[in-house]
This record gives structure tokens, C-alpha cells and sequence, in this order.
């Protein structure tokens, strides 16, 4: 129960940081994993962190997400990825950002659209991110 102003300004306060840690993940996440540095992704998103990427579905923890990182760099190294913010959009509870990913593929350069999205898992309190292709 909130008994005075000061813990209104504190629950204040929590939803900010809160949204500003979500907008960091949402925002850097791309060019991170396009850069292969797993170490900044775990520390960009915590070891205990869940990602749902539909090219290779189920990581979750610090092992997962370490084979995730390079699976998808063994996939786009090839391509000369580069990464193309566009805007965030951001709620209470959760963050969107919208990028491009452009990678170059049979002679020709190809922009495929991603959404982030990135929220706090209700049972761990993990970060928990969501990403959408669109080609």
C-alpha cells in the first residue's frame, strides 16, 4: 500500500529506470548481435535472459545465448551485416524498436526489417526479447 508522496515518487523512479534499461537492450540489441560480441550481449541483457528469435528459437541463460551469438554470426558473416535504427517506441511495460538489418546476398543489397521487442519476464524478472523478421 502506498502511504505517502515519497513512495510514489520511488515507484516513479523504478518504472523510469526500468524503461530506460529496456530501451538500452531494445535499441543496442541488433548491432550487438551483429557485432558477435558475446560477452556486451550478456552483459547488455544479464546471463539469466531469455531470447526468442524465430531463426534459432529457445535461448535462455548465459550458455544458450553464448551459442546463439555465434550461430547467428556463423549465418550472417558472410553478408557484410550492417544495422539501421529507425525508432523506438516504449511503454510501461514494454519496448519496441524498429531497425533494419542490411546484409548483401547474391550480388544484391538487402534490407530486411526487425522489431525488437523487450520486456521483464513475469515469473523470473529476467529480460526477456522477442525478435520479428519480415523480408
Amino acid at each position: 500500500m502506498i502511504t505517502s508522496s515519497n513512495d510514489l515518487t520511488n515507484i516513479d523512479r523504478g518504472d523510469t529506470r526500468n524503461r530506460q534499461e529496456l530501451t538500452k537492450i531494445a535499441e543496442e540489441y541488433l548491432s550487438t548481435l551483429v557485432n558477435a560480441d558475446t560477452q556486451a550481449m550478456l552483459n547488455l541483457l544479464g546471463t539469466d535472459s531469455i531470447i526468442e528469435d524465430p531463426r534459432f528459437p529457445g535461448n535462455a541463460g548465459q550458455e544458450q545465448i553464448s551459442e546463439f551469438v555465434t550461430s547467428f554470426q556463423n549465418w550472417v558473416a558472410d553478408m557484410s551485416p550492417k544495422t539501421e535504427h529507425l525508432r523506438t517506441t516504449a511503454t510501461e511495460q514494454r519496448v519496441l524498436s524498429e531497425d533494419n538489418l542490411r546484409i548483401q546476398f547474391s550480388g544484391e543489397v538487402w534490407e530486411l526489417p526487425v522489431a525488437t521487442t523487450v520486456c521483464k519476464d513475469v515469473d523470473s524478472g529476467a529480460n526477456r526479447v522477442h525478435v520479428y523478421y519480415t523480408n
